[in-house]
């Protein structure tokens, strides 16, 4: 009898999208931290030093004292806003002592990205965990769906299961493979009365010695 690529009728939850989710967590993550090793860096060509928060508008203005000099309401940007009368850590460019900055939005980001890379990395590990637990435990052969039906030779009875032994003929009987399929615990008598003392045997692709036996098909 002939292979056939019918696939068996089981419930399947595609993965690939659970998947994508945690390789975007992934990427997410590096890119936190990829940012974050660079702000350190930047940082340490800049001078730091703690400044007064003398005004909140769009910018936050700053003063701040540095080399016998001061300097007053000196805008920078910042995503939270701080309160009039607030010290804050700010950086000065080593040129320009106007030029301030804060690390306040960088940071910003890199606990965004963080954070959704979190998001990302446990939903899709956690569809993953449920996908695990619904479809069971993933065997490639059976989800290819290709079998054949082995002629079966004898049936073994042991105290408590059953063995078969088959085999199954191609090329016009030139090429035999026999199986020992064993430890079943369903009596396969009525199944392969009704099949004409023949198995159902998933195969991986032309490869008929990767096979699986599902025991679940004696219990229809």
């Amino acid at each position: 009898m002939s292979t056939s690529s019918t696939a068996p009728e089981r419930k399947k939850i595609p993965k690939t999208s659970f998947i994508v989710c945690i390789l975007i967590g992934l990427i997410l993550f590096a890119a936190s931290g990829i940012f974050n090793i660079r702000l350190k860096e930047y940082k340490k060509t800049l001078i730091e030093l703690d400044a007064v928060v003398t005004k909140v508008d769009k910018d936050v203005y700053v003063s701040y004292y540095y080399n016998t000099d001061d300097y007053t309401n000196i805008p920078i940007s910042m995503m939270n806003k701080p309160s009039v009368g607030d010290t804050i850590r700010i950086y000065i460019d080593k040129e320009d002592y106007f030029a301030a900055s804060s690390d306040d939005t960088a940071l910003y980001m890199i606990k965004s990205l963080f954070i959704v890379g979190c998001v990302f990395f446990g939903c899709g590990a956690i569809c993953l965990i449920i996908r695990r637990i619904i479809c069971g435990k993933s065997n490639p052969i059976l989800d290819a769906g290709k079998f054949i039906y082995a002629d079966v030779d004898e049936v073994i009875q042991d105290s408590h299961s059953y063995s078969i032994r088959c085999h199954y003929s191609d090329f016009n009987g030139k090429k035999r493979q026999d199986y020992v399929l064993g430890n079943i615990s369903t009596n396969p008598a009525a199944y392969l009365a009704a099949n004409q003392k023949k198995i159902k045997l998933y195969i991986k692709g032309k490869n008929y010695r990767k096979y699986y036996f599902d025991e679940s098909i004696l219990k229809l």
